[in-house]
Formats: C-alpha cells, structure tokens, sequence
C-alpha cells in the first residue's frame, strides 16, 4: 500500500469515527426534547417560552456582534494548518485575543442597553452569561483540528445537567427567570470545560508573532454574512413580539421551529467533520477529493432531508396535541411550512458553510446571504402583521430558497448542479411513497393523538422509505447498512 492511499483509508476512517461521535451527540440532542419539551411546554406555557424566545433573539444580536465571525475564520485556519503546531497556535492566539477585546466592546454597550429596558430587564441581565460565554467558547478549534471526540464528550455530560436542572428547579409558569438561567449556565460551564485539553494542542507564541490584523479582516469578511443570517434566524421573533400584545405567537413559532432544527440535525452533524476536511484539501489543492465530498454530502442531504420533510408533513396532526399539550394547536400549521427547512437549509449549508467558505469564496457566501436575508426582512413586513407566526414560517421558507439559487449558481461553477439534483430522483421517490402511506394511517387516527399511534407513523414510515431504497438499489443506504451489520457482528 502507498503513502497515499493510506492516507486515504486514514482519513475515511476518521470520517467515520467523527461522524459516529457526533451523530451520537445529535441523537442525544434529538431525544433532549421529547424529554424536556413537553414538561416546559406544560410548565410554562406558550406565553413563557415566548418570552424566553423574544429575550434570546434580541441577545443573540448581542452575540453575535461578540463572536465577529471568529469562529468560522478560526476553524478554517486552524484547519488549514492543522498539521504545523506553530502555524495552528498562531492562529489559535490570533482569533481568541480578537475574540476577547470583541466581547470587552459588546459587554460595555449591552450593560448600556440594559439599563433602558423597562421590560424584561431581569432576563437581560441573566443573559449576560451568553455574552461572556463567547469569549471561552473554543469549540470552533477543536473543529478544526477534527477532534470531535472531545466536542462530544463534553456536550454530553452538559446536555445531561442541564436536562437535572431543568425538572428538578423549572416547576411553576413564573420560573421563565430561572428556566433562561439554566440555559445560560449550562452554555457558559460547557464552554470553559474544553480549555483543559488545550495545552496538549496549541503552544505560547510571542506577542510579536501575532497578526490580529489579518484576522481581524477575515473574520470581518465572514462576519457580514453571519449578520445577515442572522435576520431571517432571530429577526422574526423580534418583530413577532413586537406585532403582537403578548408572546403565544412567539411560543408557537420557537416551538414549531424547534421541530423542524430538530429534523436537521443530522445534516448539521454530517457538516460539522466535513467542513474542516474540505477545507483541509484545498489547502492541499485536492480538488478531486473535494468534488467526492461534496458530492456525497449532497446525497447525504436528499438521503435525511427529503423523508424528514415528508414525514413531518405526515405525523404533524397526530403528533402536536399530545407533545406539546394544551395551547399550541397553532404549532400544526406552522411546522407544516417549516419542514421544508430541513432540506432547503440542509442544501445551504453545504454549498455554503461547508464548500464557499472552505474554499475562500466567502464574498459568494456573502451575496447569497443578503439576498435571502433582504428577501425576508421585506416578506417579514408584509406578511407578519397580517398572518404572524404563520407569515414568519413562509417568509422564513422564501427566504432561505432565495439563499440557495444564488448558492447553486455560484457552486455549479465548479460542481455540475444538474447532478446534484438528479441524484435526487430515488430519496424523492421513496419520500414521497413514504409519505402517501401516513396520510392513509392517519385517517385512522383522526382525533386519536397519542405517543403510540406516533410511533406506528414514525416507524412505518421509515420502513417503507429504506425498503424502497433497497429496492432500488441505492449505494448510499446499501453502504450504511454493510456498517450496521459489521458494528452488530462485533457486538
């Protein structure tokens, strides 16, 4: 065997193993909220968790304003260098001095800004916490160099605490306070925990060896598309409390957007330990090995996307009333828009986040942003103070489908797109025949909403769907299910 093709079997091997590592955190992070969201949903009600949303959208600004694009431009870089420990730290220390004085700047104007809110002032003064929390946050570095075993590791035993917390301290509709608290914490302690491992990666370098400068301008670079994904991500639930005289609709939106993040976690996890590969390559100006991965992760998304749209539209009515409870009839309609996030943003954030980005085409990024982003401020000023949260959804929809036209004309410069779409062709299919088969389930389960004629749709639904993908004989699924059986028969 050559050098490069053990190389090539090392990297499918950590690809792997990083994918299992973080596909078990998203599972955890899927299961959380059918553990949790039921109770608080129960507990505080859709005007409480409104509040929690409104609070955190208007901080999140706040944050992000802090982080200054850091993370994405540290990540790259500390992948670019991964293999060279005196580059890597340099550009560890160049992003983390840039992220503290951005966090020291943001923490003395978000102080003044408390101090003319008359409303909601004591949430803002909690969530300081999510402020401060950037400037230990270095999760972006381990990213880089793929050590997602630790990321994982971590998040696990946060997500836990703060699921402890959460039941034994959250009991009363008036305890939104200490509900934002725990959430608060919980992001700050998980955040600091990474910094033990650090010593083993990074080294001291000398105040003359920084170039803060130079970060400062990449990060600047990547900091404006953040921003303007940030409108149609948290702008929406500003200008819903602002359209409405209390904050239900904000319960109902957050809640049926939760559903709907929740679908797309996978891809998120799929992203996250390709991301630094890509960028990895081009560094190495492996364009051959890049195309392969993007091409795969395509597929991955029409292999998640497609059904978990489909079969949201299908269990929605059945699944609502008895997850949510009493008060949230609105989250059907709602999440019945907002599925087709799942394989609308999973299409982003590939031809995005993980390929203009890697590939320094962060100015491509930038355009394709604001072009959403303009599309839904404007679709949020018509349609919101007519239709409210229901307005919010199709603005959000629009909006994000206006980020991946312009994303798919500049990436198909370099990956045919016809491809891209054709690969489609056998996940819509099975989606779609997954699909019929729980609207003809739920016509007999109409006004029988319970965990277990849920469970019938879910786990039919997925029968199907990998049935028919066997049937055509898929490689992608074939290729999962080789794997499946080789970790049974070394169980």
């Amino acid at each position: 065997m050559n050098e490069m093709e053990h190389r090539q079997m090392t990297h499918v091997k950590s690809l792997t193993k990083n994918y299992l590592f973080s596909l078990a955190y998203q599972i955890l992070t899927l299961i959380t909220p059918f553990i949790t969201t039921p109770y608080v949903s129960r507990v505080l009600g859709a005007n409480g968790i409104g509040i929690s949303s409104y609070v955190s959208a208007v901080v999140f600004y706040f944050t992000l304003v802090a982080a200054l694009g850091t993370a994405t431009a540290g990540q790259r870089e500390v992948a670019y260098y991964r293999d060279d420990a005196a580059r890597r730290s340099q550009a560890f220390w160049n992003t983390e001095i840039l992220n503290i004085l951005s966090v020291i700047a943001t923490c003395v104007v978000y102080a003044i800004f408390i101090d003319f809110q008359v409303d909601n002032q004591v949430y803002y003064k909690i969530l300081f916490f999510n402020i401060i929390t950037v400037a230990f946050d270095i999760v972006w570095f381990f990213q880089g160099i793929e050590e997602f075993q630790k990321i994982v590791i971590r998040n696990f035993i946060f997500k836990f605490l703060g699921i402890a917390y959460l039941f034994l301290f959250v009991r009363t509709e008036n305890d939104v306070d200490i509900y934002i608290l725990g959430n608060a914490l919980t992001t700050f302690l998980s955040a600091i925990s990474l910094w033990g491992y650090l010593p083993h990666y990074v080294q001291g370098i000398k105040l003359n060896a920084l170039n803060i400068r130079q970060t400062f301008n990449q990060s600047i670079r990547l900091f404006i598309p953040t921003l303007a994904i940030s409108v149609y991500i948290v702008l929406d639930k500003i200008m819903l409390g602002s359209y409405t005289t209390d904050y239900i609709e904000n319960g109902n939106y957050e809640q049926a957007m939760k559903i709907a993040k929740m679908g797309l976690m996978f891809i998120f996890s799929f992203a996250a330990i390709m991301t630094p590969r890509i960028s990895y390559c081009f560094q190495k100006r492996n364009f051959d090995e890049i195309r392969t991965y993007m091409m795969k992760s395509y597929r991955f998304v029409w292999l998640i996307g497609l059904p978990i749209c489909f079969g949201l539209w299908g269990i929605s009515s059945n699944f609502v009333p008895w997850f949510f409870g009493p008060g949230f009839d609105g989250v059907v309609g709602l999440i019945n828009i907002l599925a087709l996030l799942v394989p609308l943003q999973g299409l982003t954030i590939v031809s995005g986040g993980q390929y203009l980005v890697s590939i320094k085409e962060e100015g491509h990024f930038t355009y394709s942003v604001i072009a959403g982003a303009t599309t839904n401020i404007v679709l949020n000023l018509i349609l919101i103070p007519r239709f409210y949260a229901i307005g919010a959804s199709l603005a959000s929809i629009i909006g994000e489908l206006m980020v991946l036209i312009v994303q798919l004309y500049y990436v198909n410069k370099h990956i045919m797109i016809k491809s891209v779409l054709f690969s489609a062709r056998k996940y819509f299919f099975a989606s779609i025949s997954m699909f019929l088969l729980l609207l003809i389930e739920t016509t007999f389960f109409i006004h029988i909403a319970s965990i277990l004629n849920t469970l019938i749709l879910i786990l039919s639904g997925v029968l199907v769907y990998v049935s028919i993908l066997i049937l055509q004989k898929d490689d992608m699924i074939e290729e999962y299910l080789i794997k499946i059986k080789m970790k049974l028969k070394l169980m």
